[in-house]
């Protein structure tokens, strides 16, 4: 039975957004790993800091 237009328009709809989704994803994890980075590099600067 073939698949109706419809349907495959709808998957095809689907599909793009959850690929959209994850490329979101993806750039809230980058954002989030790069805050973690510069608050590590800040806190290392603060306690070289301590110790000078």
């Amino acid at each position: 039975m073939p698949i109706s237009n419809s349907a495959l328009q709808t998957y095809e709809e689907n599909l793009r957004q959850t690929i959209q989704y994850f490329f979101n994803l993806e750039g809230q994890i980058e954002n989030v790993i790069v805050h973690i980075d510069s608050s590590i590099k800040n806190y290392i600067q603060k306690k070289k800091g301590d110790f000078y």
